[in-house]
């Protein structure tokens, strides 16, 4: 009478195995391997720090990725953070918030991908910090994705500042 139960390797999976003689050129096609493309890109490691001019709120910094030669994509973000400091007024509530924002294509709407916010109580003069957010996996980004960092409350004054920071490997453009 054949019972129904779970195999306990690969080999009884697929049944591949008779009288104990396991198959000879299975190796051949199962291999055990070992990822090793974090290793490539340590040497390619960066991080960036985009700030805002002072302005009242709703402050928003954006850095575009390709807009200059220092970020030129693709990259690989690893993860995503922002900070920023209120200037001479406080207020009662104010909101962090990190962001990616996908280019429109052929008429495409933009895609906005909200990464992480935090609420918080301003108070004068003092910094806060929206921590980075490590992804689970890499990111890559090609140019024209937009990071950005929003600061939104109702503090009075002009002169608050908001910043985005990244955590981003570059892959160098190989030529063919």
């Amino acid at each position: 009478m054949n019972l129904d139960k779970a195999p306990v390797g690969l080999l009884e999976l697929f049944r591949l195995r008779s009288q104990g003689i396991g198959p000879f050129v299975f190796a051949d096609g199962v291999v055990p391997t070992v990822e090793v493309g974090e290793f490539y890109g340590a040497d390619n490691l960066c991080a960036n720090v985009s700030a805002s001019a002072a302005a009242a709120m709703s402050v928003t910094v954006t850095e575009t990725i390709g807009a200059n030669a220092g970020n030129a994509g693709p990259l690989r973000l690893h993860a995503l953070g922002a900070h920023c400091t209120i200037g001479a007024a406080a207020g009662t509530w104010a909101q962090l918030s990190v962001h990616l924002q996908l280019p429109a294509q052929g008429g495409t709407p933009v895609v906005y991908v909200p990464i992480a916010s935090m609420q918080f109580t301003p108070r004068i003069g003092k910094s806060f910090y929206l921590g980075g957010f490590a992804l689970p996996r890499p990111l890559v980004i090609r140019n024209g994705v937009q990071l950005l960092a929003v600061l939104d409350g109702d503090a009075g004054g002009a002169d608050h500042v908001v910043a985005v920071r990244w955590l981003y490997e570059w892959i160098p453009n190989k030529a063919v």
